[in-house]
């Protein structure tokens, strides 16, 4: 009876070829689709932190190159602040900028006053505070004062005679040199000394132009009333007494310069009377 329940049963059709374990193409196809798709552990395990940590790692540096640097930031913070500091600054204390009404000068120059012949631009007042000197009176002339000398010093006269003679052999301005001497206040007890002292300077000068204009320099110091006349003829009698002769050992022309030179200058200033009483025998004329 067992074995005919085991014939009756019905045997099931292999819809495709057999396997070697025993298992048909179709059955494990009606298997897989009966059963849920699994994406295998290891797979889905290591594909989950992988994209976390790229989508983070992009999102980072999307933040870094959106976001300036710090030091940058807080330099625009700043930049921004200040004027902003400095309109409530000028709005607190009510300041406008104004032309010369709003101008105030500093303490203790309130009373300063403008510079002779100063005007104002066309179109603008002077500033408050600020006043104009009153004009000098019509027909007023400006005199120029002479520079004010202290008591005579040889050493200082000396020196100044250095330069006279410098700027005199430049400018070829007798004059001027006339002028400069006429300032330093010469006491007369003082002049025949100085006048024995320029010829000895002007007779040692080798370049002949220069040496002429020296000499009319010293003629101009009489004639200008610079010097009187009665000491400069004393310096010239003492310069032929005292320096003449031994000058003439340093500059052997010296003879010839006097006669060609010196002589004809002075009688320009003096009469023949009055030079020839300070000239030796053989540069007079009588």
């Amino acid at each position: 009876m067992g074995t005919n329940l085991a014939q009756n049963r019905p045997t099931k059709l292999l819809a495709g070829p057999v396997d070697d374990d025993g298992s048909t193409s179709a059955g494990s196809s009606d298997l897989e689709s009966d059963s849920p798709r699994r994406t295998p552990a290891h797979k889905s395990e290591s594909a989950g932190p992988e994209g976390a940590a790229a989508l983070v790692y992009l999102m980072n540096v999307l933040n870094c190159a959106q976001e300036p640097p710090a030091h940058n930031k807080a330099r625009s913070m700043r930049a921004m602040r200040a004027p902003q500091k400095f309109q409530r600054h000028l709005t607190g204390n009510q300041i406008s900028p104004g032309g010369f009404d709003s101008f105030s000068p500093p303490p203790g120059l309130e009373a300063i006053a403008a510079p002779v012949g100063f005007s104002p631009p066309p179109g603008l007042s002077l500033p408050p505070g600020l006043s104009l000197p009153p004009a000098p009176p019509p027909g007023l002339a400006q005199e120029t004062a002479e520079p004010v000398v202290g008591p005579f010093n040889p050493k200082a006269f000396h020196r100044e005679l250095v330069a006279i003679f410098r700027e005199l052999s430049q400018s070829a301005n007798v004059a001027a040199a006339v002028r400069r001497v006429r300032s330093q206040k010469v006491p007369q007890s003082h002049q025949a000394n100085e006048i024995t002292d320029i010829l000895t300077r002007a007779s040692e000068e080798c370049r002949g132009t220069h040496r002429r204009l020296f000499f009319a320099f010293t003629a101009g110091l009489a004639k200008g009333g610079t010097f009187e006349n009665t000491e400069v003829l004393s310096g010239i009698k003492a310069f032929f007494a005292d320096v003449y002769q031994d000058l003439c050992e340093e500059v052997p022309r010296l003879p010839s310069i006097v006669d060609a030179e010196l002589v004809p200058t002075l009688r320009e200033v003096f009469s023949v009377e009055m030079l020839d009483g300070s000239l030796p025998a053989r540069f007079r004329v009588s």
